[in-house]
């Protein structure tokens, strides 16, 4: 009889934490700018103009070909560029919330101690919708996990099969989370040859089929846009920027975190620490493996949406607090020490649209914003009204409304920008934006960023502007090579070739190779004052 309340209460909690975590997504449900920019390829893929950001111009812009699919698949049936990511953020958060409250939590004290984990991160709450890539990485980090705990049980084939297979698609949702998995993989790698006697063809054999949806895409990639990296990889690694500076950026990303997201960072280290000192093999690895995955975004610079970074490495480490091992009275001790915490350092509350004004400011000294906080007026899901120009209210979509008005009436204009997700999109196909931080322009990102203005510096990070080099409009708009420089001239007719000639002609594969091998590097300036 007691077993039964038992159930039926830890039943119940589940009930009301899950319901209660559908009710903050609803309120808290945003869209941020950059979500437009695949939207913009999104609706180009979908009408039968290619994987384009800019009709006529092979540029990948997006850093997440699996999201793009899923979102152009319910795309095709439902032409709504603002309600199509968010339901589908909404499906696959609820997935992976539910993973750990249904399945990983065991008790009453995991099951709430999560859950409320989960619904004070800012990190988390943020990015489990606003139209980027996180939510699919939660629900395959949790499918990666779980498949760790049942492999066992499997033959090494379909053990390492399953492995491949699920890293792939990490990879593929966006390839620096690879980092995060990359230790247990090898590892298991190790293991299986080492310790279970699996001989080396039969391993590369599984593994290379279970890779095979990220080596067909690379391929692809390779062959249509030229280059086996997304454009935005070029845009922001390779800018000719002091590497001092930006991993001094990466290091502020931390700090900014702590200052407005306390828990967030404080719990990942807690369960790291934990992993070590209690010999959990499976968690350390991974735990390693988020560290070698903050290394990387410290030397990247981190980003300029606070939080963006660090809500997949938080989810894992959430997913592994029911299977650390603790007696239940420490259980009930550090579950009260984290809610203290919450309470003196939680700068926003669960649900709450947006943080009040004078919680802290929009953006910091390294501009480093909230960005859902930002944008949540134009695009958070509860301003919505039947009937509004919603989500175009912003002056960016009106620009691009006005951009697709002058193109409607005289024929493809291009224009030079610095915003291009909701302009982007509201502009449409007719109009050729040249993107000064080079996210969607092969070209300006292949170029270095701007690095003196007045004896300031000018760049924020993600946003690496470039100096549109004399002629490149009149290029762009006319068809006909007219830059100035000579030398910017010459590498401009080599990337055109690959960008915008016809895709299988022997000069373009031969332009590819030198430009991927480095044969041209010496035409753009190392530097651009």
């Amino acid at each position: 009889m007691n077993f039964q309340q038992s159930k039926d209460t830890v039943f119940s909690i589940r009930t009301l934490v899950t319901l209660f975590y559908a009710f903050i997504l609803i309120k808290t449900a945003w869209m941020c700018d950059d979500a437009f920019i695949t939207m913009r390829t999104v609706d180009n893929f979908v009408h039968g103009l290619g994987l384009t950001w800019n009709v006529g111009e092979r540029v990948q812009s997006f850093t997440h070909p699996l999201w793009l699919f899923i979102l152009s698949f319910f795309y095709a049936f439902i032409r709504d560029a603002y309600f199509v990511p968010l339901f589908v953020s909404f499906v696959l958060s609820m997935t992976a919330f539910g993973i750990i409250i249904w399945k990983v939590a065991k008790d009453t004290t995991q099951v709430v101690f999560c859950a409320l984990v989960l619904c004070c991160s800012k990190a988390f709450v943020d990015f489990s919708s606003s139209g980027l890539e996180s939510p699919l990485a939660y629900v395959l980090f949790a499918l990666f996990i779980l498949h760790t705990d049942t492999s066992k049980e499997k033959p090494n084939s379909v053990r390492l099969l399953r492995s491949a297979l699920l890293l792939s698609l990490i990879a593929l949702t966006r390839l620096d989370l690879v980092a995060v998995t990359a230790p247990y993989f090898l590892w298991e790698l190790y293991s299986s040859v080492k310790h279970e006697g699996t001989p080396w063809k039969s391993m590369v054999r599984w593994v290379a089929v279970g890779f095979s949806p990220l080596i067909a895409w690379e391929l692809f990639s390779i062959v249509y846009y030229g280059f086996p990296f997304p454009n935005t990889a070029y845009a922001k690694l390779a800018t000719g920027l002091p590497a001092v500076e930006v991993t001094q950026q990466g290091l502020m990303y931390f700090v900014n975190s702590l200052r407005w997201d306390t828990l967030t960072l404080l719990l990942i280290v807690w369960v790291g620490v934990l992993s070590v000192y209690l010999k959990k093999l499976q968690e350390t690895l991974f735990m390693a493996g988020i560290l070698l995955y903050f290394v990387f975004v410290i030397k990247a610079g981190g980003d300029f949406m606070s939080g963006r970074f660090l809500a997949i490495p938080f989810f894992v480490a959430v997913f592994f607090i029911p299977r650390i091992s603790l007696p239940k009275r420490t259980q009930l001790i550090v579950s009260g020490c984290f809610i203290a915490v919450i309470l003196v350092t939680m700068q926003h509350k669960p649900g709450e649209g947006t943080v009040p004004a004078a919680a802290f400011e929009r953006k910091d000294s390294s501009g480093i914003a909230d960005e859902r906080g930002m944008y949540f007026a134009q695009t958070g899901l509860v301003n919505w009204q039947h009937g509004c120009n919603f989500p175009y209210d912003h002056e960016w979509a009106r620009r691009g409304l006005s951009l697709k008005s002058q193109a409607d009436a005289r024929g493809p204009i291009t224009t030079v920008e610095q915003s291009t997700g909701l302009l982007g999109f509201a502009a449409g196909p007719k109009v050729h934006i040249i993107d000064q931080y080079a996210l969607s322009d092969p070209f300006l990102a292949r170029l270095p960023a701007m690095n003196t203005y007045f004896g300031m510096r000018p760049w924020r990070i993600g946003h690496f502007c470039r100096r549109v080099p004399s002629g490149y409009s009149e290029t762009v708009d006319s068809g006909k090579n007219c830059i100035a420089d000579r030398s910017l001239s010459e590498y401009y007719g080599h990337l055109s070739t690959v960008v915008h000639g016809k895709l299988f002609t022997l000069n373009r594969f031969r332009e590819i190779w030198m430009l991927n091998t480095g044969r041209y590097h010496h035409l753009p300036p190392e530097k651009m004052d």
